[in-house]
């Protein structure tokens, strides 16, 4: 080990430390407790995705801001995103009214002149009178 004038191990010597460790200190830990619960979550809404669709996709981007000063002293902002798969919409076709309003109907296709029918009269059967049929 090699250590400069003021002492401090040479920056070849330290090596890296691990990053899952350092987002154990940020916030006093709150960063990393909800990083994890949203993981979580994440996974349950990608196993129901899944179950529904076959497959699911969905991400975690993190983010960590440094700002350090002459002092050597390193301020941290983090953040991170979720996305969950998103069930797709259905599609729905309207058409374009002479305003430019949206309607469910085509107003261009002719309309058939359609009536209601009645049903026919039905004479209500005494049960003695059914006859029973065997096939």
């Amino acid at each position: 080990m090699t250590k400069d004038p003021k002492g401090d191990l040479d920056p070849q010597d330290e090596g890296p430390k691990s990053i899952s460790n350092l987002l154990h200190f940020v916030e006093e830990g709150q960063f990393h407790a909800d990083l994890s619960r949203e993981l979580l979550l994440l996974n349950g809404k990608l196993r129901e995705h899944a179950q529904q669709r076959g497959k699911a996709k969905g991400s975690i981007s993190i983010t960590i801001e440094l700002n350090c000063d002459e002092y050597d002293t390193v301020r941290m902002k983090t953040d991170f995103k979720v996305k969950a798969p998103v069930p797709p919409r259905r599609e729905t076709t309207m058409w374009l009214t002479p305003g430019g309003n949206l309607i469910p109907e085509n107003p261009k296709q002719t309309k058939l002149p359609l009536a209601a029918v009645p049903a026919p009269a039905t004479k209500a059967v005494p049960a003695e009178e059914r006859k029973i049929r065997s096939i």
